[in-house]
């Protein structure tokens, strides 16, 4: 027989001189032990003689367990540290199996684990008569973790547009905008940008007409100009420059603006 189990600090709700308990286990494979007048000492020599007085199983079977209450009896376990013999009578001097123990917990018992051979363990959940179990350890609660999302913030990034290179009719374009904008209510703004498109291209136009005419004036008169004088002597006549090319010149000029002005229309210059 050996000591299997035991509990020294019961809950505070229970009577230790009566509810403290020690657990015997019987080891044999084969044989049921009586365990009547087996004594239990603790380390001042305090005894309790096992009988029916303090536990209800006297005759032990083979890899079983029969548990001993105080039951009022001196015999006690300390809280804080104690040893606990087990003699087979009281005539005998040495002893079956001997605990010592020096820590307790409220409500937990200590004893061997695995039971009958294993060495023993504190923070047992008490389990009399019964196999050994370690006390549950509560599984922690898993918290759910809250993962912040990145936000990406686009950059904006300002443009600045240069019109120190453009040609003069943009400077053209702005100053009728702006002209046409200050006299138009918001109901008409929408068609502010067709009007300066059209005063544009008519300006242009005017302006390719006025010059195609005074190169054409220019070189009527020239051609006026260039017809023989009687008072003119023939020799002056042969050295003074003729001006016909000035005309090619000009049908020239008035071609390029014409074809400026298409550009103008077709492209996005206006949009």
């Amino acid at each position: 027989m050996v000591i299997n189990e035991f509990l020294p600090d019961l809950d505070s709700s229970q009577d230790e001189s009566k509810s403290e308990w020690v657990e015997l286990a019987n080891t044999s494979e084969t044989e049921t032990i009586d365990i009547s007048g087996f004594v239990l000492e603790d380390e001042k020599n305090n005894r309790l003689i096992v009988s029916s007085e303090y536990t209800d199983l006297l005759e032990v079977p083979p890899q079983s367990f029969s548990v001993i209450y105080r039951n009022g009896s001196t015999f006690s376990l300390n809280n804080s540290s104690d040893i606990i013999f087990l003699f087979e009578s009281t005539n005998s001097a040495t002893p079956l199996d001997t605990v010592a123990y020096e820590k307790t917990k409220e409500g937990e018992s200590l004893g061997r684990f695995p039971d009958l051979t294993g060495d023993f363990r504190d923070g047992l959940t008490p389990t009399p008569g019964a196999p050994n179990q370690p006390v549950a350890t509560p599984k922690p609660t898993t918290k759910p973790t809250i993962t912040p999302i990145p936000i990406k913030v686009s950059k904006v990034e300002a443009v600045t547009t240069s019109t120190k290179d453009e040609p003069n009719y943009q400077e053209q374009l702005e100053n009728e905008s702006t002209k046409i904008s200050n006299k138009k209510t918001p109901e008409t703004k929408v068609e502010t940008q067709d009007l300066v498109q059209d005063r544009v291209i008519e300006s242009t136009q005017s302006a390719s007409r006025s010059s195609i005419l005074g190169s054409i004036a220019l070189v009527a008169s020239e051609s006026s100009r260039s017809e023989p004088d009687e008072t003119i002597p023939s020799d002056q006549l042969k050295s003074k420059p003729k001006l016909y090319p000035f005309f090619f010149i000009a049908s020239g000029l008035s071609f390029v603006i014409g074809a400026v002005v298409k550009f103008v229309r077709e492209h996005s210059l206006f949009d």
